[in-house]
């Protein structure tokens, strides 16, 4: 396998980057960072090989491994799999890379993953978790897209035992390949996912759930408003992926989801009573908000 070995044109060393799990996410890694114009070299591995070969099938530059003992002359590795599997993945890496090579992770949740690496490896400080603010409610590498990853924000959450010049050097890849980086601490992350992207995923399983026998008639379809499928899009997401989620950031999801109780109590009182004004101050409210989100972006 010619990996490893390769100069670019300065004579500098092309990285080996290794891909986990080649799903979506990893199949679409991988295209993100083969387009950016960044030499490398890439090994990809998945529990289910035909998945890995498909990727592989696509570029020259791609190989599939059928263990992750094949990973071993990588300088990056990143996991691109389910939240629950992903510590496991960083702790088996450890006893196979380099002692210089640097692992990653894509996950939507962090404390977690990051608790159970510090407790089987406390010496261990070449993981960097990471989560790519992207996605899709779409799954497997047929569905791959380099655009998944353009222009997207790539979060860091370091923790006290990650190196520095680990994770200056994921900085470097990673902003190489055209993301914007920010690096934020695990907590503040779980927390505001937990409050955003998951609570929004929850709550589009359970409109979509809720539309029972007795209000769905035989031209249903027809009377769904385009409001309705935009909102409940991500009820299409992956049932493990987001299972693993709301179990792992359960404390986040939960604070969320009361919340969310709270302020729909709050519409509910309001619709109760007749009370337009309070309608109008809750709806105005929301109005400023979510307009003052889009002109931050």
């Amino acid at each position: 396998m010619p990996v490893n070995q390769g100069e670019n044109a300065s004579g500098a060393k092309e990285l080996t980057i290794g891909v986990v799990g080649t799903g979506l996410m990893g199949a679409s890694l991988v295209d993100h960072i083969s387009t950016s114009g960044l030499k490398a070299n890439f090994i990809v591995y998945d529990t289910d090989g035909g998945r890995s070969a498909l990727v592989a099938a696509r570029q020259s530059n791609v190989y599939s491994v059928a263990s992750l003992a094949g990973m071993a002359p990588c300088d990056f590795v990143f996991i691109c799999t389910p939240v629950s599997t992903i510590a496991n993945y960083v702790i088996e890496l450890s006893d196979i890379l380099d002692p210089e090579a640097i692992i990653v992770d894509t996950g939507s949740t962090k404390a977690n993953i990051v608790a159970d690496v510090a407790g089987a490896r406390p010496d261990f400080s070449r993981f960097v978790p990471g989560h790519p603010m992207s996605g899709s409610h779409e799954a497997g590498p047929a569905r791959a897209s380099a655009q998944i990853f353009a222009k997207r924000t790539f979060v860091l959450t370091p923790y006290p035992q990650t190196d520095q010049s680990a994770v200056d050097k994921t900085r470097t890849l990673l902003e190489a390949c055209g993301s914007h980086v920010l690096i934020t601490p695990v907590d503040e992350h779980d927390s505001v996912l937990g409050a955003t992207s998951h609570l929004a995923h929850l709550t589009a399983f359970a409109m979509v759930n809720q539309l029972n026998d007795d209000i769905c008639p035989d031209h249903l379809n027809e009377l769904i408003a385009g409001s309705f499928m935009r909102m409940t899009l991500f009820a299409a997401s992956d049932p493990k992926m987001w299972s693993d989620v709301f179990l792992a950031n359960s404390e986040n999801v939960l604070n969320g989801l009361n919340r969310m109780r709270a302020r729909m109590d709050e519409i509910e009182t309001a619709i109760l009573q007749k009370d337009e004004a309070a309608l109008l101050a809750i709806i105005g409210s929301a109005n400023l908000k979510r307009k003052t989100m889009d002109d931050e972006k």
